[in-house]
């Protein structure tokens, strides 16, 4: 069957425009003409110059390729609803020069005038197909024209996919995705249609908005031209475990091709995975928001830093008892006993290792002896337990009810105070020997000892003088009774009381025992 209705370039606009395709120009078409064909339907002939019969002529309202193929190019003409009283059978279109470039013929339409009592806007079209689109061009007076329905819409939509303010997202990615297919992402089954924000891909060029289909992604209509995906644009997310209820604002400078130019999306607000409440210490990112949130962490435990110290800290650090610590067995004190109280009970002999001074410098601890029995404090290393600047042991006997505070030094621990310590102050100084002498706070000095003497007198020196007064003493034989001599006369004499005179009627031996102050 032969086609009816066609369009066809006149002679004119055939030469016209392979003259334009060599020289790289356009043809500028500016007008569209109807007419009645002198009430015929005319057949479009290639050497018209002019239609059959014109009826009305206006500028055009529009000249753009078809979307879904290239080489048609579509050209739009409105007629307003008070102009009419006319057939429209055949159609051309005219260039800048007034020249008749293209003409077709169409089923024919009647165009009323409103006056006649019906009226009607009317949208003729004529379609073209060129091998070369960009040859031809739009050229009118947009002040004299009639927007139609669809180009306003597609202007408006045009105009709206170029502001910052993206049309929301479902999702966000939170990783590297395939780009293709019905997916899960952070936790938000996605189904055909749903908008997504990728922005981690590995390829950070692929980054953008997308449309989510079961085969290969395309970029969303409103981010799919660099003109529409600027710095700053920013799209909301919808839903998401991590990423629901954000804002993403691209950071990446101008210019942007898209496809090649690397993307960056950077959360203006949105979930920071911090809960609410009231925190001590918080970190935030760049842009001030809060990503971060602790109380204040405790230092280590002799930390010498200026780091707030906690109560935790300053209970470690021993200016309060940082816990009650019992062992009824011989161990190893671990380093967190330092600043507590270590308590020792039971019927056996505990024999308790210190940490080494070094590890806990400047850290107090204190031990109590609540066995019924002796108990042992030994150094560990090469530790000194030091008692005084003389008396510096390996090891420290703690009696039943003793305690003892220690303070760790530098490879030492030294005594600082409790009944354990009395054994190494000045005030209770004694000699624990053959001769030898315990000295009481009081002042009182009790001494003892032993001492060979002649028949005769013996003048025997005391192990310390005392300074004051002798207020007794007792001198017996160490001779047992066979060969006993008996002590006739004994006196203490001497400033300071010092020396014990005996006579005694054989050569022998002599235990003695004095006490002063």
């Amino acid at each position: 069957m032969a086609q009816t209705y066609f369009a066809i370039l006149t002679e004119v606009g055939e030469a016209k425009l392979a003259n334009a395709t060599a020289l790289k120009r356009a043809i500028e078409l500016t007008h569209m003409a109807v007419g009645d064909g002198a009430g015929v339907t005319p057949l479009p002939d290639r050497k018209q110059k002019a239609l059959a019969r014109e009826v009305h002529r206006a500028q055009l309202n529009d000249l753009f390729q078809d979307p879904q193929n290239p080489s048609q190019l579509i050209a739009e003409q409105v007629i307003p609803e008070d102009i009419g009283g006319w057939w429209v059978r055949e159609v051309g279109l005219y260039d800048k020069d007034g020249d008749l470039v293209a003409v077709g013929n169409c089923a024919e339409t009647y165009k009323p005038l409103l006056s006649s009592g019906s009226g009607r806007t009317q949208v003729i079209r004529m379609v073209l197909i060129v091998a070369n689109a960009s040859s031809i061009e739009l050229r009118i007076d947009p002040s004299t024209v009639v927007a139609t329905r669809r180009y306003t819409d597609e202007k408006i939509a045009s105009e709206i996919a170029k502001l910052d303010s993206k049309q929301s997202a479902k999702a966000a990615s939170a990783g590297n995705l395939v780009l293709s297919g019905l997916q899960t992402v952070d936790g938000v089954v996605l189904a055909a249609g749903d908008r997504i924000l990728v922005k981690d891909q590995a390829a950070a060029a692929e980054n953008g908005i997308y449309t989510v289909s079961a085969g290969a992604w395309s970029r969303a209509p409103d981010a799919d031209a660099a003109i529409e995906l600027t710095p700053g644009c920013f799209v909301f997310i919808e839903q998401g475990i991590t990423q629901g209820d954000s804002v993403w604002a691209l950071t990446t400078d101008s210019p942007i091709t898209l496809g090649s130019t690397p993307l960056t999306f950077e959360m203006l607000s949105g979930p920071s995975g911090v809960s609410p409440g009231v925190y001590n210490q918080v970190s935030i990112d760049r842009r001030g928001r809060i990503i971060g949130a602790s109380t204040i962490s405790t230092p280590p435990q002799f930390d010498k830093s200026t780091r707030v110290a906690t109560t935790e800290f300053v209970r470690q650090a021993g200016l309060q008892s940082s816990g009650w610590f019992a062992y009824n067995a011989s161990a190893t004190l671990p380093p967190n006993v330092i600043g507590g109280t270590v308590e020792l009970y039971g019927s056996t002999q505990l024999t308790m290792v210190l940490p080494l001074s070094s590890a806990v410098l400047g850290g107090r601890l204190e031990v109590y002896n609540y066995a019924s029995v002796p108990c042992v404090l030994t150094r560990q290393g090469a530790d000194l337990i030091n008692g005084n600047a003389t008396n510096t042991p390996t090891s420290l006997l703690l009696q039943p009810g003793d305690c003892v505070t220690l303070q760790g030094g530098s490879n030492a621990w030294f005594v600082l105070g409790g009944s354990g310590q009395l054994q190494f102050s000045g005030t209770f100084a004694g000699v624990m020997s053959g001769n030898g002498w315990q000295r009481l706070p009081s002042g009182l000095i009790i001494e003892w000892g032993y001492s060979a003497v002649a028949a005769g007198i013996t003048t025997i020196t005391m192990p310390l003088a005392f300074p004051n007064a002798c207020l007794g003493y007792t001198v017996s034989s160490a001779n047992g009774d066979s060969t006993a001599s008996p002590v006739s006369i004994a006196t203490v004499s001497g400033t300071p009381r010092a020396t014990i005179r005996v006579r005694s009627e054989l050569a022998g031996g002599v235990f003695y025992t004095a006490i002063g102050y």
